[in-house]
């Protein structure tokens, strides 16, 4: 199979396991023209803490001009920016995203 073929069929494989249409994947140069348009980005399981990962993600996409929006429960602001208890708070309050980077456990998903 080629590396598109490869990227349909486990699109499929991923629509098919979790009950729902296929969700097209894209290949490198997609990737590339999405970040270019700047998108705007989710961060599930943002944190203020400057050890964790999404901390990391977080600050690196904003310094590089992204509009960032945190979600974390229980936690009200990150690097000045406020944060909401869900996905669907942050899209009814603030519009919709993009992208979506997840940093949470499968099991918390």
């Amino acid at each position: 199979m080629t590396s598109n073929a490869e990227r349909e069929w486990v699109a499929m494989l991923i629509a098919v396991q979790e009950g729902r249409p296929p969700v097209p994947l894209l290949d490198d140069a997609g990737i590339a023209e999405l970040l270019r348009s700047r998108p705007r980005i989710a961060v599930i399981g943002a944190s203020a803490d400057p050890g964790r990962p999404a901390y990391g993600v977080m600050r690196t996409l904003r310094r590089a001009g992204y509009d960032v929006v945190p979600v974390s429960p229980g936690v009200e602001e990150i690097e000045g920016l406020r944060t909401f208890p869900t996905l669907a708070d942050a899209v009814r309050e603030t519009g919709r995203v993009d992208i979506v980077d997840v940093f949470r456990r499968p099991e918390a998903c």
